[in-house]
């Protein structure tokens, strides 16, 4: 097998190597990380804490309710009762049923309101904390086909490794370094393939004498235009 050949051949690997290294790099930013269920969560989260609101605000109105009952009952005793005959008295405790009653109907009022309020933020939380169990089933089960393609990937980089590590003993130090240098100059692409007398990486036309000293392949020959090794394939 010719050098070009093995350099070619290891630019292959060397791509592959990398595309699954970059992969296995997603993959760990993604594995743990619950940012797409965020907005959710928020979502969730804000529902119960609405609904937690409302049901405190509905516990202190029947209290307010309970107590503003409690003091009807004591005034209508007083007022019809018997016990208080001044004119004046009489006519203060009429005053203050007259307020507490319209305090009741505003009460109840705002209750019948809490409760629709309630109803809709219980309808809504219920909503979200479905949509939020689904969302982290499908997340879990990404999160599990990321750990296996992990598994699969760290195993085909060990592979690809290996047969790196024998092309690279079929060839020189001079052509490695050779390869490794023009390789990290130009993007990684350091061996251009030959085709119809063209270098495929630049498009430019080889002349006679440089096609026919890259297609022996027995010595590292560059294109004139890009610099990169040829590969008459």
């Amino acid at each position: 097998m010719t050098t070009a050949r093995l350099l070619f051949d290891l630019q292959e690997l060397d791509h592959r190597l990398s595309e699954a290294s970059s992969r296995v790099s997603v993959i760990d930013e993604s594995l743990g990380n619950r940012e797409a269920l965020k907005p959710r969560e928020e979502e969730v989260g804000a529902s119960r804490e609405g609904l937690r609101s409302l049901e405190r605000e509905q516990r202190n109105l029947e209290m307010t309710a309970e107590s503003a009952r409690e003091k009807t009952v004591a005034v209508e005793s007083k007022l019809y009762g018997g016990s208080v005959v001044n004119p004046r008295e009489i006519q203060d405790l009429d005053h203050e049923m007259t307020n507490l009653k319209k305090s009741l109907q505003k009460l109840d009022e705002r209750m019948l309101e809490l409760l629709m309020n309630l109803e809709q933020t219980q309808e809504e939380l219920q909503d979200g904390e479905a949509h939020l169990k689904q969302e982290e089933e499908a997340w879990s089960q990404n999160q599990e086909r990321m750990a296996q393609e992990k598994i699969q990937l760290q195993s085909e980089l060990e592979n690809l490794a290996d047969q790196r590590q024998g092309i690279a003993k079929g060839l020189g130090q001079q052509e490695l370094q050779l390869y490794e240098r023009i390789r990290g100059s130009k993007g990684g692409q350091a061996v251009a393939r030959v085709e119809r007398g063209l270098c495929r990486s630049c498009g430019v036309t080889l002349p006679t004498h440089q096609l026919q000293r890259a297609r022996a392949g027995r010595e590292s020959v560059l294109c004139d235009s890009c610099g990169r090794i040829l590969y008459v394939g």
